[in-house]
C-alpha cells in the first residue's frame, strides 16, 4: 500500500513546457497525496495513521530490527491529541513527574519507566525504542548556559539545541 501511495503522489508531476533546459514542473512527490486519499485511484482503506504505522515498521526493519506485522484499518484523528496527560504519574524522585503525552527530555529513569510502562512496554523495549528514536539524530549541549550544564534541570534539557 505504501509503494502505491508513493507512486500516486509522484505520478501527478506534470511538465508545463517543452523546453527541457528551462522546464517548469508542477505536482509530483510533494505530499499532496494526503489531500487525495478520497480519489478512487487512492482508495484502499488506508488512512494516514496506517501509513505512519507502516512507515515506522519499515524503518525498524530497515535499521536491522525485527519485522513488525501491522494490522490496517486505523481511523485518522480529526483533531490534535492533548499535550497534557489526563492522569499524571509520579514516583519519589524530583524528575519523575509524567504530565505530558510525549515524554519530557528531563525525565529521570524512574519517570521513563513510568511513562513507557503506562504504554505497556518493558524496560528492554523502551530502551530499544529510545535508542532507535534517535538514530541519525545529534543533540548537542554546546551553547547551553553553564548554569544549565551544572544542574541539568528539566527546563534546560527540554531547551537543548
Amino acid at each position: 500500500p505504501l509503494l502505491r501511495l508513493a507512486f500516486h503522489d509522484g505520478a501527478t508531476r506534470e511538465q508545463l513546457s517543452d523546453d527541457l533546459d528551462n522546464s517548469v514542473f508542477v505536482g509530483g512527490p510533494n505530499g499532496s497525496i494526503k489531500y487525495e486519499l478520497d480519489w478512487n485511484e487512492n482508495r484502499e482503506g488506508l488512512s494516514l495513521a496506517d501509513c505512519i504505522a507502516l512507515a515506522g515498521a519499515e524503518a525498524v526493519e530497515s535499521a536491522g530490527g525485527p519485522s513488525i506485522r501491522i494490522r490496517l484499518g486505523r481511523r485518522d484523528a480529526t483533531e490534535a491529541d492533548s499535550k497534557k496527560r489526563m492522569r499524571t504519574l509520579h514516583s519519589d524522585t524530583d524528575r519523575s513527574l509524567v504530565d505530558t503525552t510525549l515524554p519530557s527530555a528531563g525525565l529521570d529513569s524512574d519517570g521513563l519507566r513510568l511513562y513507557f510502562g503506562a504504554l505497556g512496554l518493558s524496560d528492554e523495549q523502551f530502551v530499544a525504542l529510545c535508542g532507535a528514536h534517535d538514530l541519525g539524530r545529534h543533540v548537542t549541549l554546546l551553547g547551553m548556559p553553564k548554569s544549565c550544564l551544572k544542574t541539568l534541570t528539566r527546563e534546560c534539557l527540554e531547551a537543548a539545541p
